[in-house]
């Protein structure tokens, strides 16, 4: 009987060594593939940047008051988007006259990072300049601000009611145009017309500034 026991025990630890081998043997294999996919997915996940461009990619106009998107984007070898980069940016050039927001973003799944350029200040002939980095990688990017465009608003004539002329002498009325936001318009074309009585006086303008028609003279004809 007691033989036996020692039978069945060692058939018994045969059995047990063999599911053990069995069973374990599968996990370690398992583990190992998935070692290798981690791997395999590290390298592939890796980018070594290649590229950075903008949008516009060389000049950027922009109306005073007003703001306009620029989309800065990263690319790693192979065209392949560069995504969670940090770009920054710096204004070098031109800091009164722009305002740059933010000063750094990180890029997102198409390797893009948006940044928001408003105009401060008409630039005159030394246009502003932002430059983006993203590590080792630069672009530069031109920034021109020119006048808001200007629609009539209103227009006021001094004197208001009546201008008095002697015969053979000229009087000055001036016209003020403002555009719809103020702002005095600077260009505005004023075209003046004499309804009635117009075989006794001529009318020209001979200046503009500032939204003013300085000279407009009214000559007395006898």
């Amino acid at each position: 009987m007691k033989r036996l026991n020692y039978k069945h025990m060692f058939y018994l630890t045969i059995l047990i060594l063999c599911g053990f081998t069995i069973v374990v043997t599968p996990h370690g294999a398992i583990a190992k593939e998935k070692k290798s996919k981690d791997k395999k997915s590290t390298e592939t996940a890796e980018c070594v940047l290649k590229k950075i461009t903008t949008i516009p990619e060389q000049e950027l106009v922009v109306e005073r008051g007003k703001g306009v998107n620029v989309t800065v984007m990263v690319r790693c070898k192979g065209d392949i988007p560069a995504v969670g980069v940090t770009v920054d940016a710096v204004t070098p050039k031109g800091k009164k006259t722009i305002e740059l927001s933010p000063i750094s973003a990180v890029t997102d799944k198409d390797g893009k990072a948006v940044f928001t350029v408003t105009g401060n200040r008409k630039t005159e002939e030394d246009l502003a300049e932002i430059k983006f980095t993203a590590e080792k990688l630069a672009t530069k990017l031109t920034v021109k601000v020119r006048r808001t465009e200007c629609k009539p608003g209103s227009i006021k004539m001094e004197p208001e009611k009546e201008l008095v002329l002697e015969p053979g002498k000229s009087g000055q009325v001036t016209i003020k145009v403002k555009c719809e936001n103020g702002s005095p318009s600077a260009d505005a074309k004023v075209d003046a017309l004499v309804q009635a009585g117009s075989d006794k006086v001529d009318n020209r303008c001979s200046g503009n500034q500032k939204g003013a028609c300085l000279n407009q003279v009214y000559d007395w004809r006898p």
